[in-house]
Parts: structure tokens; sequence; C-alpha cells
């Protein structure tokens, strides 16, 4: 049995303390808020945390994370079902523009999950809280613990808490989340900080939630949750006990469409596109927060220094916002945590002593995990020429294909669709989506048809910039 000292008691910091003591091992989470017990959904719903804005956001809990809790945390499904959250799906969302519906062995793993950020994050919370491996101690932490020899590498042996505890452990996991001050405490050590890699992303979400009347049911879903109209991008996001959200993201420098910020505004812009506009319109329906804003994003990864270098480490690995996030566009965040989490506890297992530990870490991250922050800036790189471009995707970028070959491909053809659903929710590779010959052609063929305006299917409807604009200065 070993001991790990987990900082951060979020989504991350829960998972990965679960997998470890479920092998036997004693983890002990330090979080600022671990004196909170309460498991109350609404209360924890309606309660804010510094540095936490995403928990007020849309969510996609995507399929690769609902297939990591039903092998490995099947308790963990249950429980989120029992409080109100549902399973979907996806291959039986098809659109019904496709006409030729096919099914394959492997679409019961096309399900995710519809849920609040909060009720995910507070039922994990409470099982957590069961497990006789964990301990919860409330503190702040100021820094690092060290052993105080000189040798490379430096053995980081705990924390110490801003009220003077020192939580000593063989391994201190960073699950703090995107706003880490792990360089910070290193260089307060006198040591070397890692790597810090960063790119913008050219983005700003606004969110709202709503509730459905207790006599109400969702809509019949028809695969269309979202919808890229170039300037701006546009969700649904079905979520427990009748609560839903709309999420907009927008370019950050557009200030026309700033006004979307009034609530007023933001729900007379949801009725004017097709797919949000027909769940704000179930009767009844009742607006439970203002207009969440999160911008200044940044696609981030953090790279340390490698075990053959001056400065190296061991006993500190990071998990989750803290070893890496980016645009929440792509949903990934939670699902990339799980991945880490259900791992951690098998390198552990194949590790023969701490060095070969942070080596077999450090090669699972490079080669499972950070392709993920590859592709998110590249995407981005590409949303950022269709900004620049007046909102049109530049012929022949991967925009373009996405927009002219992918998403209308995936209304008529169950092959595409089920190639995008499985690109969405990590299922495969992060470059997998056009590596399948027959789904490529499909697309292809897609493309030339819109080109030569040969496409019959329409586009889903939404107001164009300049309407969009005027009808928000219409509700100010």
């Amino acid at each position: 049995m070993a001991k790990f000292v987990v900082i951060g008691g979020s989504i991350s910091g829960l998972l990965a303390s679960i997998s470890l003591s479920r092998q036997g091992h004693e983890v002990k989470i330090v979080d600022p808020t671990a004196s909170n017990t309460d498991l109350d959904l609404e209360k924890r719903f309606s309660s804010r945390q510094k540095g936490m804005a995403q928990r007020h956001h849309s969510h996609a809990f995507l399929a690769k994370l609902r297939n990591i809790l039903r092998s490995n945390f099947p308790d963990i499904l249950d429980a989120l079902l029992d409080a109100g959250a549902f399973e979907m799906p996806f291959m039986e969302f098809l659109p019904e523009t496709i006409l030729q519906k096919n099914s394959e062995p492997d679409d019961v793993d096309l399900v995710g999950i519809g849920a609040r950020r909060t009720t995910f994050e507070t039922v994990i919370l409470g099982i957590a809280q069961k497990e006789s491996g964990i301990d919860f101690i409330a503190g702040e932490i100021l820094g690092l613990v060290a052993s105080k020899n000189t040798c490379n590498p430096t053995k980081i042996r705990g924390v110490r808490t801003k009220n003077g505890d020192e939580i000593l452990g063989d391994l201190v996991i960073d699950c703090s989340g995107r706003n880490s001050e792990r360089n910070k405490w290193l260089e307060n050590l006198e040591l070397r900080g890692e790597t810090i890699e960063e790119s913008p992303c050219p983005i700003q979400y606004l969110t709202r939630f709503y509730k459905l009347p207790s006599s109400a049911l969702f809509p019949e879903p028809d695969g269309r949750f979202a919808g890229d109209f170039g300037y701006i991008k546009v969700g649904i996001f079905p979520a427990d006990n009748g609560f839903f959200s709309t999420t907009v993201g927008l370019n950050d420098r557009d200030k026309q469409l700033k006004g979307l910020k009034n609530p007023e505004a933001f729900d007379r812009a949801m009725l004017a596109f097709e797919h949000t506009g027909k769940w704000l319109r179930i009767k009844d329906v009742k607006p439970i927060t203002n207009v969440e804003v999160m911008t200044k994003l940044k696609n981030r990864r953090r790279r340390p220094v490698t075990l053959n270098q001056d400065g190296s480490l061991v006993g500190l690995i990071a998990l989750g916002d803290s070893l890496m996030h980016t645009n929440p566009l792509y949903g990934r965040g939670c699902t990339i945590s799980s991945m880490q989490a259900q791992e951690l506890p098998k390198i552990i297992d194949r590790s023969n002593d701490e060095t070969q530990l942070i080596e077999n870490w450090n090669a699972y991250v490079g080669k499972e995990i950070f392709p993920y922050y590859d592709m998110a800036v590249f995407q981005d790189a590409q949303d950022f020429m269709t900004g620049e471009n007046g909102g049109t995707p530049p012929k022949g970028s991967l925009s373009y294909v996405i927009k002219e070959g992918v998403v209308p491909a995936s209304y008529v053809d169950a092959g595409v669709y089920r190639a995008f659903i499985k690109a969405f929710n990590l299922i495969g590779g992060p470059f997998d989506l056009l590596s399948d010959p027959e789904v490529l052609a499909t697309i292809n063929k897609t493309i030339s048809k819109r080109e030569s305006n040969t496409w019959q299917l329409p586009d889903p409807f939404g107001p164009a910039h300049d309407e969009l604009v005027k009808l928000i200065e219409n509700s100010l």
C-alpha cells in the first residue's frame, strides 16, 4: 500500500482518488472546500466557487467517459442515473433525413451522459466520502515539501498548507485545475519550473440554464444538438432533473454581439435558431441562471523537466486541467481526466520505483493525452482563419471540410454520422475522423454537390449575423 496526496477535490481529483483507493492505497485529498460535505444537488448548483467558472457552463460528458465509468466505476454510473442524469444513445438520435439506417455492434459504446457539471461532481464526491481509503483535509496549499538532500532528481515528499500543516505521501498528484500554482511552488523550492505552452482560444462562451416544468418532456432528439453558423456556434445540452442549457460560442472580437450577455437578448436569440428554439418554446420553461460568460480562454499544457536534466523531480505528477486544458468547445476535459484516473493505478503497478513511475507517466501523457492539445490548437487556428474570413471557412481548410462536407453529410448518411459521433466522443484517435475511405468518399461527394449547387437538403435554420445584431438591438 502506498500513500498519495491529491491536491484538489473536483472531478479529476475525486476520480483519481477513488481509482487509487480501490487498489488498496491510502489517499488524502487536500482542498479548500473539503469541509463542505453537503450533497444537496440544488445547493451545489446555486453556489459559486472562485476559479471554477466552468461549473455553470454546459458540459459534454462524452461516450468515452461513460464507457470508462461503465467498465471501471459502475457504481458511479448507477449513482448518476439514480440522481437524475440519463444516458444519451447517439445512434438512436439519427436525423430523420437519414433514410438508410443501419446498426453496428459497437453502437452500444456511443452513449453519452446528460447532466449538469455540479450534479456529476456532487455524485462522485458522495461516493468518495464513503471510500475507507480516502481522507478529506480542508486546506489551501502554500507549497510543496521536498527532500533536504541536493541530489538530482529532487524528491517531492508532500505539501504544506497555509496553516502550517505538512501532509506527506509517496506521490503528490496535482489536480488543482487550470489555475494551478505548481510552477510557483517549484520556484519557492529553487527548482526549475515546467515548460508551459499556451495558445489563445479565439472564442468566448455564453451559457444559460433553463428548467422544464415537471409535466414536460425533452423534445424528441433528432441528432441536431449544435449548429455552426460561421460567425456563431449554438448548442443545446440536455441535463439532469429537467434542466437543460444553451451555449453560444462567438469570436471574442465580435463586439456587435456583446449584447447577448443580456438575458432577454440571449433568450430571443436562442428562439431564432431552429434547434434551440424548439426547446425554449416548450410551455412554462423557466430560465434558472443569468447568462454566464467565459472569455480570455487559452489552450495550455505543462511539460515537466525530463529526468535526465538538472532540476528534474520525482514524487510529483499533474492530472486533469492542471496538466493540460483545451478549448471548452470540444468538451474533452472531464473525459481526458477520467482517462488519466483510470490509467494511473496501472502505471503505478508496473513501475518498480519512483523514477520509473515518472518515466512511465510522462510516456503515457505524451502518447495518449498531449495529442488532444495538438488537435485543439490546430482546430482553433482553423476557427481563427474562419473568423478572419468573415465567418466563411477558407476553401480547402479543415473547417471548410467540416462545414461543407462532414456536417451536411452526417444529416443524410449513417456512416458519416457515426464517424462524426465517434470523433467527437473520443472513440478512437484525435485524427481518425477522415481515415475511413468510405466516409471520406461520401464527404468529398457532399462537398462537390454543395459547390455545384446540387445539394438539396437545407442547412439548419438560423439568422445571419446582421439579422442577429438587429434582434439583439431590439431586445435592449
